[in-house]
């Protein structure tokens, strides 16, 4: 189960996005975008506006980075697509998709590999940090 957290941010602080770590709670994978990156995302409003990047489009983008990342394997398959945001504060209309893929993987590796896409309401993907419990991120 992948749990996401948006840390607190001062102006020039990334935006950090966490999911999760291995059975053993050793090794990690995060995404962070910078403050001012984010800021400059278009903001949304889902009860009064369409939304400035589809589903689809999402998906395609994500499916991209996928196939071109190192570590891909051939049997990723879409399994869901979410969307989230930032509340009570400066980033609260502010929403990423997070594009979840199934693989067919070694449960020992699986931070290794990347199944999960992170994309912006402008069409960029925020790129995976993989670390270990003992590093400092």
């Amino acid at each position: 189960m992948f749990l996401i957290t948006w840390s607190s941010v001062l102006a020039d602080e990334q935006v950090e996005l966490n999911f999760g770590k291995d059975p053993n709670g050793k090794k990690f994978v995060s995404y962070s975008v910078s403050a001012e990156a984010l800021r400059k995302q278009p903001n949304w409003d889902p009860v009064t506006q369409e939304i400035p990047l589809s589903v689809h489009d999402a998906v395609k983008i994500a499916t991209a980075w996928l196939n071109k990342q190192p570590r891909a394997t051939k049997d990723q398959k879409l399994s869901s697509i979410s969307l989230s945001c930032r509340s009570g504060d400066s980033f609260k209309d502010k929403w990423v998709y997070m594009v979840f893929f199934t693989t067919g993987y070694d449960t020992d590796r699986w931070w290794e590999i990347p199944s999960t896409a992170i994309v912006l309401l402008d069409g960029s993907v925020v790129e995976p940090k993989y670390s270990i419990a003992d590093e400092k991120r």
